[in-house]
């Protein structure tokens, strides 16, 4: 099973937001998965990201005092 965050928006103007996270086995179509659970929004853009491959930076990480 792999997580994803999914972003979309709805128009250019309007920055990605995160709308959902799913789970899915790996060898799922997730571009299909995507699609078939956010067809009743028209949407100018999704992304889906894998939770394995972001980098969270916090604030006061990384400081020294």
């Amino acid at each position: 099973m792999k997580t994803y965050h999914i972003y979309g928006r709805t128009t250019y103007a309007e920055p990605l937001t995160l709308i959902s996270s799913i789970r899915i086995d790996d060898n799922s179509p997730i571009s299909q998965i995507i699609l078939d659970q956010q067809a009743t929004i028209e949407w100018v853009e999704l992304v889906a990201i894998p939770d394995d491959k972001i980098i969270w930076a916090r604030s006061g990480e990384g400081q020294t005092q």
